[in-house]
């Protein structure tokens, strides 16, 4: 099995890549449905498991589209 040599993320990491807010994941990384690493009180986040994370949500929750009404 081949390391995987990339660099853990931090909590802002995981926000800016979600487009959610630091509070956000420190809520789901606590209710454990955001996998991550804890060292101390630091978490650290492996990429892969955020984009296999964001990939399983997708499958699961289809994105529902919904129109916007215009003021008229």
């Amino acid at each position: 099995m081949t390391p995987n040599l990339e660099a853990l993320w931090t909590v802002a990491d995981v926000a800016r890549f979600l487009s959610m807010s630091r509070q956000w994941v420190y809520k789901h990384a606590e209710l454990g449905s955001l996998p991550c690493v804890r060292f101390g009180a630091s978490l650290r986040f492996q990429p892969s498991e955020v984009r296999r994370y964001v990939e399983q949500r997708a499958q699961r929750q289809p994105a529902r589209v919904v129109p916007l009404h215009r003021g008229e």
